[in-house]
């Protein structure tokens, strides 16, 4: 079975490929190449095209068994999350990401194709789509809106995005102001590491992205490409899905969260000699033979409330479920 490869940058057209996805580490990623890789990073696939595809091409996709997703309901969902809280508590950890995965019953005549070109005409402008496949890692299939790091050898971009609200007339809280404060102040301190670089910041605004809508700054920049690959590891895992400070929420998430993160929250992308586009791989899905496992998630502080941390994953999966049902 080959392996499937389709994407579209905000603003873009999409592409359509068939060709081999191969295991690597990502500092060892080949430049001009697509990649992937899990939370961790420890794995890291990258795509070598064989054959330019149209999407009306028939593809036979690599689908995960049933048995192989945790998920959780609302009352096992709010225990876990209450333990979880206690414990970051406990280890003085200000913020920490705890997500989930829901499972969604897949319609008979599902075409994934044409699942991935809804995604791209809902999102076009706002997010980062993409659909791969291979036996290796399976089915997934994403749009997401957060930028890891953007741009060429004159300017780069970099995104501080966090908190969640539904409706642009609710007003931002103090817990949701704070947490995206967090993810900006980690930006710029790892930024600032590299020496004389100098660095633009915008004003905090409201964006909206798929069914919700979040707060966000930008950040601009000129780096060396010698360095990018140095820049990709400082920034990522950023607060914004991992938490603060940020080796004692990796370690919590690792240990309490009831399953692998996989895919969710890792990189995807791809990087030449003068230009990067990477993101981090939020709305995002992985397909089973009979259902779709969402990855969802919250930033969880001392301040939040379980059961609008449930909410805020629901109004999270409509991004994806719009398109879906």
């Amino acid at each position: 079975m080959k392996g499937f490869l389709a994407y579209q940058e905000p603003g873009e057209d999409p592409r359509y490929s068939e060709g081999k996805w191969l295991l690597t580490k990502l500092h060892e990623t080949p430049e001009n190449h697509f990649f992937i890789t899990d939370f961790v990073k420890q794995n890291c696939f990258y795509f070598q095209e064989e054959d330019a595809l149209n999407k009306k091409d028939e593809f036979q996709f690599a689908l995960n068994e049933e048995d192989s997703i945790t998920s959780l309901n609302k009352e096992e969902y709010l225990t876990k999350l209450s333990d979880f809280q206690k414990e970051m508590n406990l280890q003085g950890i200000e913020k920490a990401i705890f997500s989930r995965i829901h499972l969604h019953k897949k319609a008979d005549t599902t075409n994934l194709i044409e699942l991935f070109d809804k995604l791209c005409q809902r999102y076009k402008e706002e997010a980062f789509v993409y659909l791969v496949s291979d036996p290796q890692f399976v089915t997934w299939l994403g749009a997401t809106p957060e930028v890891l790091v953007k741009g060429g050898a004159t300017k780069l971009n970099t995104v501080a995005l966090a908190g969640t609200k539904k409706l642009d007339s609710i007003e931002w809280t103090s817990k949701e102001i704070k947490e995206q404060a967090i993810v900006s102040d980690y930006i710029r301190e790892k930024l600032t590491s590299f020496d004389s670089l100098a660095i633009s910041e915008s004003e905090v605004r409201t964006v909206r992205n798929g069914s919700v809508f979040h707060l966000r700054k930008d950040f601009e920049f000129q780096l060396s490409s010698k360095k990018w690959n140095e820049l990709i590891n400082q920034l990522h895992p950023t607060p914004a899905v991992c938490g603060r400070p940020m080796k004692k929420a990796y370690n919590l998430i690792l240990s309490e969260e009831p399953h692998e993160r996989l895919f969710y929250t890792g990189l995807i992308g791809y990087k030449s000699d003068d230009t990067i586009a990477v993101y981090v791989n939020l709305r995002c899905m992985q397909v089973l033979e009979n259902h779709y496992a969402l990855y969802l998630g919250g930033g969880i502080t001392s301040a939040s409330n379980p059961e609008d941390e449930w909410e805020e994953t629901i109004n999270k999966s409509k991004t994806l479920l719009s398109v879906i049902d």
